[in-house]
């Protein structure tokens, strides 16, 4: 397709590029196969043998944008997007799958249902209300700049509501939680846990390791697959950095002349409470405004950084003769932009020094001598350009190169080996102890070990700061939970050494508390119960669908 559109004129490549940043960000994104121009190739993978389009996919793709949009106030940004665990593709392929349940289960959803869901999803905060203005800003100033349509939103909360019906039929049997059931569960998940831990950190040990040569020649030779180099890749790169882009991006915000107007809808849409400072305090409406702007001018910036990027790439594409990675650094001399070099690094890898997703690395081992010169690759800081200049083979690095890190393994390794010994020695003496009906605190004296006394807690508990340091949290409210008061866990391993915890007492659930919290606790329990049931239901489904391309997963619960 690229041969023939090179033939025309150069404003072409204009209107190509700003469709592909705005409107079909996903024909950018590595993972699912772009030759360097950000043209789509490959397959996107079938269900059930039917292949994804696409059309499909890209459908797909944006509906999960709108999810994230209706869910968290703003389309997701790359550095944002990774913070919350947010993968646009994994969540476009949820999406095609459970689109294609809702046409195999004949489920249709009419136009009122539409407006309703809407109605309720633009209300007011404030006056509790439906306001058509709210539906025109976010139609016109939101979804439509970014290249979406009314009919996408409307086909987007179609299937949200087709979604939560199939949610409602075949998470039926969730809803069938006891009240007696959901009792039991809140008493366990809110009784008053009181425990004792005695660390055994490895870095105490360090000092009975023995380090020779022989002990770590063995060592090595031992674990050379954990010393082996994957393979490795250089690439020349051109950084399109934000900072460089800010000017543009004010440029481009001064000429949006309702902006004052979106930044009241955005304000009125998320209501006064959905703007915090740190400390969780409501702003200001005028703080809050400012920090609307803010965010704005960053979209701003954050496009101008991507349509350098974009116009960049398909400059050298359009570079007559065969494609070469030398073309990157002919096309960035003539831009008059610094070409870097990277240091060597693997698929799964971060290249020393760059503040890069995993995306690039996939990227970098995606390029190929036919076609070696990449789309911008979206960061946290920027947009990457990268050729594929060097591919380095495994290779097993002899001893000497790695003598550093097979020290530090080695004197790792033996100081948790020491640590568990203490441990497991240790575990012995107290249970002894104890049957003896010695106390706790005199047994660990006597050993010589301090135990740490922590702050009440339950399994609700979600953290407990307390415990950094000793042992992993979530681990140790699970082995207090089944203890009785009075007796101690197994040592347990972890990273840094082990543990061992000493439960000392229970204090059941205040009677008022349960009395008042249970209502809504079963309702909760009951709407989690519903999730955990359709999601088994879509694993059977998976299970036979013949699912082929990256894991698709099952709907996260709607907030």
């Amino acid at each position: 397709m690229f041969g023939t559109i090179r033939k025309h004129q150069q404003w072409l490549w204009i209107v190509i590029i700003v469709i592909i940043i705005i409107s079909f960000v996903v024909f950018f994104s590595p993972n699912v196969g772009m030759d360097r121009m950000g043209n789509v190739k490959g397959s996107f993978g079938s269900i059930d043998g039917q292949p994804i389009s696409r059309e499909e996919f890209s459908s797909a793709y944006k509906e999960a944008q709108l999810r994230f949009l209706f869910s968290y106030g703003s389309f997701p940004r790359q550095d944002e997007a990774a913070r919350m665990g947010f993968d646009a593709e994994r969540e476009a392929r949820n999406r095609v799958f459970l689109n294609r349940l809702i046409q195999e289960n004949k489920i249709e959803v009419p136009d009122e249902a539409v407006a309703q869901w809407l109605a309720n999803a633009l209300k007011d905060r404030r006056q509790r209300t439906f306001r058509v203005d709210s539906y025109d800003a976010l139609l016109k100033r939101q979804l439509q700049p970014q290249g979406y349509s009314e009919r996408d939103l409307e086909q987007f909360v179609r299937h949200e509501i087709g979604i939560q019906q199939l949610v409602a039929v075949y998470g039926l049997n969730g809803r069938l939680v006891p009240p007696q059931e959901a009792e039991r569960q809140y008493r366990r998940e809110n009784e008053q846990l009181q425990v004792s831990v005695v660390a055994f950190s490895s870095s105490n040990y360090l000092n009975r390791v023995i380090v020779n040569q022989t002990n770590l020649t063995q060592f090595y030779s031992n674990r050379l697959s954990a010393y082996r180099l994957p393979e490795r890749v250089e690439v020349d790169y051109v950084k399109f950095d934000l900072t460089n882009y800010q000017a543009a991006g004010e440029q481009q915000m001064a000429k949006e002349t309702n902006l004052t107007q979106r930044i009241d809808a955005i304000y009125q849409q998320q209501g006064p409470s959905f703007f915090t400072d740190t400390n969780g305090t409501v702003l200001a409406e005028s703080e809050a405004k400012a920090k609307i702007r803010e965010q704005a001018l960053k979209e701003y910036v954050f496009r101008a950084a991507q349509l350098a990027a974009a116009e960049f790439a398909v400059a050298i594409g359009e570079m007559e003769g065969t494609p070469s990675a030398t073309n990157l650094a002919a096309m960035a001399a003539q831009k008059q932009l610094v070409v870097k070099k990277s240091r060597p690094f693997g698929q799964f890898e971060t290249p020393e020094g760059l503040r890069v997703p995993p995306t690039f690395g996939r990227t970098a081992f995606a390029l190929t001598a036919e076609e070696p010169v990449s789309a911008p690759i979206p960061a946290e800081d920027g947009f990457y350009v990268i050729a594929l200049t060097k591919r380095i083979s495994s290779e097993v690095p002899t001893f000497e190169s790695v003598r550093s890190k097979v020290e530090h393994d080695f004197r790792a390794q033996q100081a948790s080996m020491f640590a568990r010994e203490a441990g497991n020695a240790f575990h012995i003496q107290l249970t002894n102890g104890l049957a003896q009906n010695k106390d706790f605190a005199s047994i660990c004296q006597a050993a010589s070990y301090k135990a740490v006394d922590l702050p009440a807690f339950s399994l609700s508990t979600s953290s407990l700061p307390e415990s950094q340091g000793l042992a992993d949290f979530s681990l140790l409210k699970s082995l207090a939970a089944d203890l009785k008061p009075g007796t101690p866990s197994m040592f347990t391993s972890s990273r840094d050494g082990g543990f061992i915890v000493y439960l000392k007492s229970r204090t059941p659930v205040d009677e008022n508390k349960l009395k008042a919290e249970l209502p809504e606790y079963l309702s909760e329990l009951r709407e989690s119960r519903i999730y955990e049931a359709f999601n088994e239901w879509v694993s059977r489904q998976l299970t036979v669908a013949r699912v082929s391309g990256p894991p698709v997963a099952a709907p996260e619960e709607k907030k």
